[in-house]
C-alpha cells in the first residue's frame, strides 16, 4: 500500500516533465482567399505559441532568408499568440495587408512553443473577456488591441521550449490575384476596390480581431 501511494505522488511530477513541442510544420496558400496557412503539431503540455516569418531573397528559396518584420505578422488568426492546447493546430497570415503589392516568393514560418511557466515577453489582457495574448515584440500587437480596455505587461529572460519550422514557394500576393481576374482594368482603377469583410474570430482564435480585406 505503501508503495501505492509513493507511485500516485509521483505523477504529478512526471507530467509536468513533460515540456511542450512543436514540429510537422507546413506552410501554403488557400486558392480562394489567398491567406497564407500553416499547419503545425503541438505534442506535450498546452503552450503559448507564436509565430516569426520570414521570405527568401531569392524566389525559389535558395537564397538568404530574412524576417518580414514583428510589425508585418500583426494580422495574424488561429492557433497563435496564445495557449493552445496539444494536437493538430492551424493558424492563417493576411499578408495581403502589410504587403498588399509585393510578391513574397518564399515564405518561411518559425512556429515556437513556449511553456506557461516561462511566457514570452509581451503579455495583452482584455478587461472585458478576459482573454490573454502573448508576443515576442510589442511591434507584433495588432493596432485593434491599442484601445481601452488592454492592459499590457512586459517582462524578460524567457526562451521558447521548442522551435520549428516550414517553408513554401510560390507564395503569391492576394491583390496580384484578384487584379489578375479583373479583365482590361488597371491597378490604379482597381486599387481601392473593396473585396468583402471579414470576421476572422472563427479560427479557435479567441480573438475580437476582423480586418476589412481591400486592395489598397
Amino acid at each position: 500500500m505503501r508503495r501505492r501511494f509513493l507511485f500516485l505522488a509521483l505523477l504529478p511530477a512526471i507530467a509536468a516533465a513533460d515540456p511542450p513541442s512543436v514540429d510537422g510544420v507546413t506552410v501554403s496558400q488557400d486558392a480562394a482567399s489567398r491567406r497564407i496557412e500553416v499547419q503545425y503539431a503541438l505534442s506535450g503540455a498546452p503552450a503559448i505559441v507564436t509565430v516569426e516569418f520570414m521570405t527568401n531573397t531569392v524566389p525559389d528559396a535558395s537564397g538568404e532568408w530574412v524576417s518580414v518584420g514583428s510589425a508585418n505578422v500583426t494580422h495574424v488568426v488561429g492557433d497563435a499568440f496564445r495557449v493552445v492546447q496539444a494536437g493538430d493546430c492551424k493558424l492563417y497570415w493576411l499578408a495581403e495587408e502589410p504587403f498588399p503589392f509585393a510578391d513574397l516568393g518564399a515564405v518561411r514560418a518559425v512556429v515556437k512553443a513556449w511553456a506557461e511557466a516561462a511566457p514570452p515577453p509581451v503579455r495583452l489582457t482584455d478587461s472585458v473577456s478576459a482573454l490573454v495574448w502573448y508576443y515576442e515584440d510589442a511591434a507584433q500587437v495588432p493596432a485593434e488591441f491599442s484601445g481601452t480596455g488592454f492592459a499590457q505587461t512586459v517582462t524578460t529572460g524567457n526562451s521558447p521550449a521548442s522551435t520549428a519550422i516550414g517553408d513554401a514557394t510560390g507564395i503569391e500576393n492576394a491583390h496580384e490575384s484578384r487584379l489578375a481576374s479583373v479583365n482590361d482594368v488597371s491597378p490604379i482603377d482597381t486599387r481601392y476596390a473593396t473585396f468583402g469583410y471579414a470576421e476572422l474570430d472563427n479560427f479557435n482564435s479567441g480573438t475580437r480581431f476582423a480586418t476589412q480585406l481591400l486592395v489598397q
